[in-house]
């Protein structure tokens, strides 16, 4: 018969092939030997490391809210509890919902610290993200930041005012100026309206 231990435990009889569930993450000894009527023989032993926990990932740098950059600077942090971090993926999706499944990959770091460059695509809102595997395969959960990306310059209206006199426009007294503008993507923070002598 068989009698097996399991990290450092009392042997029991047992059977080939033995289970064990419920195992916390840790490392692990399993012990076996073998015996017969003279009792038992040398033990065999055999050694793990169980890793059941996604490691934690957090964004440590991306862009700010608003960005009209042509790429921007990504950094991580990651640490897993048990084993080791394999890599971590930066991504970028529609939404941060989205991020989980996401086949726009901008890098894969295997090494810290992690980071990437991000090529910023076509104006409109994105989720950056970034994923951590550990060296068993657990994976985090995407840790995320908004951006929305404004690379295209708003447009701006000014109304007309005063008299014209051919070729020539004419005030007199205060003027009221009006303008228009408008932004397809951030909108519009501010218009500034400036008198130059001479146009």
């Amino acid at each position: 018969t068989f009698e097996c231990s399991i990290d450092g435990g009392a042997f029991a009889a047992c059977a080939s092939p033995k289970t064990y569930t419920g195992l916390a993450d840790g490392s692990h000894t399993f012990r076996i030997h073998g015996v017969n009527d003279n009792g038992p023989g040398p033990n065999q032993a055999s050694s793990w490391t169980s890793d059941t926990t996604a490691p934690t990932v957090s964004l440590t740098t991306a862009p700010a809210a608003f960005t009209n950059a042509t790429s921007a600077s990504l950094a991580a942090s990651a640490s897993d509890a048990t084993t080791s971090i394999a890599s971590v993926e930066f991504r970028y999706a529609p939404n941060a919902a989205s991020c989980a499944t996401s086949v726009s990959t901008i890098f894969i770091d295997t090494t810290a610290p992690y980071g990437a460059t991000w090529t910023i695509p076509a104006d409109g809102s994105y989720a950056v993200c970034a994923i951590a595997t550990d060296a068993v395969g657990n994976q985090s959960a995407p840790v995320s930041t908004n951006v929305v990306v404004d690379q295209t310059k708003p447009t701006v209206g000014l109304n007309a005012f005063g008299s014209t006199v051919g070729s020539n426009t004419y005030v007199h007294g205060t003027p009221t100026l009006h303008a228009t503008a408008s932004d397809a993507t951030a909108g519009i923070g501010s218009v500034d309206l400036t008198v130059a002598p001479g146009g």
